[in-house]
């Protein structure tokens, strides 16, 4: 969270556009993990509910998606995109920081609850764990995020689709993965 938080802050603030590759390289980065991370967080603070966790987790990811073209297309009208990428710096701030008082409460209610706290550690014992999430997912996301970033633009251009539109019906592909998710 905190890495999102700085790759939207220096994106927003880039004086060149060396500068915002590497904001939009970090941004890249962390978000790309976070899928890895969320679910054994969430596994680890909703045992019992850990089915129904990921669901809500992935139906609320979705309907985020579902609504990013449509959120996105109106800051931009209204704003500039520095705004938005400081938008994002700033909500993935508060969204960390609301997420480490959960956790915090969540480890407080159930003291025989034997959570490894050292992140380095936790590292180098489940490097494997970690490799083999991160590989699997790599070659997948790698795909889709190619299909949903030149989704848009190949509207538009090759179908003679607008603007609006194209945005419009990629937040139809996005919600279609609304109902897969909760159930």
């Amino acid at each position: 969270g905190i890495l999102v938080s700085c790759g939207g802050f220096v994106a927003a603030v880039a004086p060149s556009i060396e500068v915002f590759i590497v904001g939009a390289f970090v941004l890249g980065m962390a978000t790309g993990g976070y899928f890895v991370a969320a679910n054994p967080l969430l596994a680890e603070l909703y045992p019992a509910q850990l089915g129904r966790a990921i669901g809500t987790h992935g139906t609320s990811h979705q309907i985020g998606a579902t609504a990013a073209p449509f959120v996105v297309t109106g800051v931009l009208y209204l704003t500039t995109w520095r705004f938005a990428f400081a938008s994002i710096g700033a909500l993935a701030l508060i969204s960390t920081g609301w997420l480490f008082l959960i956790v915090r409460d969540s480890l407080d209610e159930s003291p025989n609850c034997s959570v490894d706290t050292s992140f380095l550690s936790s590292v180098g014992r489940q490097w494997q764990v970690i490799a083999s999430g991160v590989g699997m997912t790599a070659g997948v996301l790698f795909v889709w995020m190619g299909v949903y970033s030149f989704y848009v633009p190949f509207l538009v251009s090759a179908k003679a689709v607008t603007d609006l539109a194209a945005n419009a019906l990629l937040s139809v592909t996005f919600a279609a993965g609304i109902p897969a998710f909760w159930y």
